[in-house]
């Protein structure tokens, strides 16, 4: 059988370079569980109702979705806000998101259809400063994974082609 040499084949990660990806996927999506969990921990150590804990916690995990398109989105160390640069439909899906998370926590009978309680002022702050929390530690993912590829040859092997590149 005749095959194409290594990184010949159209796919240009190899084994430990998509390992990495996949542990930095991980990465991302424990952090935001965490912070997550841990405004679902706090609001029943404070003693909410379930129906408080559910809405602080749902926003939260919004907001950490949220940050993860947006830090998802930026393509290296030197392009990491992507609001510098126009794309729609980023922040059609970003408005659109914040848009209905403004919906369904404030308006009654979306947030009764979700079981959510009234969003407060200090519930908002939590909501705020644990988004704050998630955008920060993923900020601080892409950073380390922009340095680091930046101090090595990069995800591609050395003989691997580029996407899209003639061979």
């Amino acid at each position: 059988m005749n095959l194409p040499p290594p990184g010949r084949l159209g796919w240009p990660y190899s084994a430990p370079a998509l390992a990495g990806l996949v542990l930095f996927g991980a990465l991302q999506g424990l952090g935001v569980l965490v912070v997550s969990g841990s405004v679902l921990i706090g609001a029943w150590l404070e003693g909410l109702s379930a129906d408080a804990g559910r809405t602080l916690t749902f926003a939260t995990l919004v907001l950490g979705n949220i940050g993860l398109i947006l830090s998802n989105s930026a393509g290296s160390s030197r392009d990491l806000l992507p609001w510098r640069h126009p794309n729609r439909a980023l922040w059609a899906i970003v408005g659109g998101t914040l848009a209905i998370l403004c919906l369904v926590v404030t308006v009654p009978a979306p947030r009764d259809l979700f079981a959510f309680a009234p969003l407060s002022a200090a519930g908002a702050a939590v909501v705020l400063v644990a988004g704050t929390v998630s955008f920060l530690w993923l900020y601080a993912l892409v950073l380390a994974r922009s340095s680091r590829s930046h101090s090595t040859t990069g995800p591609r092997s050395a003989g691997a082609a580029k996407p899209g590149a003639e061979t």
